[in-house]
């Protein structure tokens, strides 16, 4: 049976002030009961769940009675006080509750463990054959479908309100659960719902574990006319169109399109508005399409309006967007599908089809974007490899190639990129 005793110090000096006080003035506070417990705590003497969780009820209940001193103006003692603190007081109550929320879960996973029978282990680790036999762009293992069925079973016992009513038994509530998640490592999006994102590997566009700022890439739109400050009665106001349809912009060497529906079911994302991207000069917000930043798609591409508030920086961009020197727009995205092509004259062209996230959009000092992303010089470094492989299939003597490894996961690159796309 486990022992706990790595309860807090104060917890120990409470119970050792309260013994004191008694040994001192001999109170008639308390039961025996409560003064065990005290010579327990001022011991350090482990302590048994079921002691823990006793401990935790009393000091419960008890909180209310706690005046913080010992005796009243009259030197009279209060009781409600002295035992408060003969159990330890605040810190041990809040110990007690970590400590038995940690035992609940631990009962919680053990129950869970034992629902992966042969049959459930058999059945997930068939499905993570059958994802990883296709050369998946992420593959799945068998720990993070277990612990996804493991939740799966948690949430039908704590959760049931969750719980479809088609649905007969744990078990298969937890392997829809998995089913789902599977759909989201495959496809990179969910189908509904969002949950179990800490499984997916940090490759995946959905995992919590990645660095979410380092896959945002900004496209500057140049020379928008259509970016204006309008002054009027009610407020001012900043409209203009942060991407626009099938226009080419050259991105270093690249030339980048956006194509019509680049933006579908983006419009829900937690988007900012901000001055020149600086995330410390925020000019409005929207949220499930709600806030001060309107967001919309037409046909000419994605258009934003809002209007400034007091700040010094809004103040700033209002003066310099009049003058003439905030001329561009610029959005803040996360690619989920594109495309690319190599042109007549050896340059690549990119379709950019498909967004997972749209971040930010900012009106811009710069319109020129002229560097390529970590992304697109890959995505051309593979495509070079791949041409420079089959020529050399025509090639008695081949040219110096990349070492093996490197083609091979340039090679790989392409494939999982053509596959996203067809």
């Amino acid at each position: 049976m486990a022992t706990y005793s790595n309860y807090p110090q104060s917890a120990r000096k409470a119970a050792r002030r309260a013994l004191r006080h008694k040994e001192k003035n001999g109170t008639s506070c308390g039961t025996s009961v409560g003064w065990v417990r005290a010579s327990q705590l001022s011991s350090g003497a482990p302590l048994s769940l079921s002691t823990v969780k006793r401990t935790f009820s009393f000091l419960s209940r008890a909180a209310v009675y706690n005046q913080g001193k010992f005796t009243d103006e009259k030197g009279r003692d209060i009781c409600g006080s002295i035992m408060y603190a003969a159990w330890g007081g605040s810190s041990m109550r809040s110990w007690c509750s970590g400590v038995i929320r940690k035992a609940e879960r631990q009962a919680e996973v053990a129950t869970e463990e034992r629902a992966i029978t042969d049959a459930v282990k058999k059945g997930l680790q068939k499905k993570v054959k059958d994802h990883n036999d296709k050369d998946p762009k992420h593959k799945a293992t068998y720990g993070m479908l277990a612990a996804c069925f493991r939740r799966g079973i948690g949430a039908y016992k704590t959760n049931p309100q969750s719980v479809r009513p088609n649905v007969k038994s744990p078990e298969q509530w937890a392997f829809a659960r998995v089913n789902a998640f599977m759909y989201a490592l495959r496809n990179e999006r969910f189908k509904g719902g969002k949950f179990d994102l800490d499984l997916l590997p940090s490759s995946h566009p959905l995992s919590t574990k990645r660095n979410a700022m380092s896959d945002i890439e900004r496209r500057h739109l140049a020379n928008n006319e259509e970016l204006e400050v309008r002054l009027s009665d009610e407020g001012r106001t900043v409209e203009g169109y942060a991407a626009v349809f099938d226009q080419p912009t050259m991105i270093g060497q690249v030339e980048e399109v956006v194509s019509k529906g680049a933006f579908e079911d983006r419009l829900g994302d937690d988007v900012v508005a901000l001055f020149n991207h600086d995330q410390n000069m925020p000019l409005a917000r929207s949220v499930n399409g709600e806030g001060t930043l309107r967001l919309k798609v037409d046909e000419k591409g994605l258009y934003y309006r809002f209007e400034l508030g007091n700040q010094s920086y809004a103040q700033d961009l209002a003066e310099s967007i009049k003058r003439g020197d905030v001329r561009g727009s610029s959005f803040g995205f996360v690619v989920r599908e594109d495309d690319y092509e190599k042109k007549e004259d050896g340059t690549y062209r990119r379709y950019i089809k498909k967004v997972s996230r749209l971040a930010d959009i900012s009106p811009v000092v710069s319109p020129a974007y002229p560097q390529t992303s970590v992304k697109m010089r890959d995505m051309i470094a593979a495509m070079e490899a791949e041409a420079e492989v089959q020529a050399s299939d025509d090639n008695e003597n081949p040219p110096m190639l990349a070492p093996k490894r490197k083609v091979a996961e340039a090679l790989l690159s392409i494939h999982h990129h053509n596959s996203q796309t067809k």
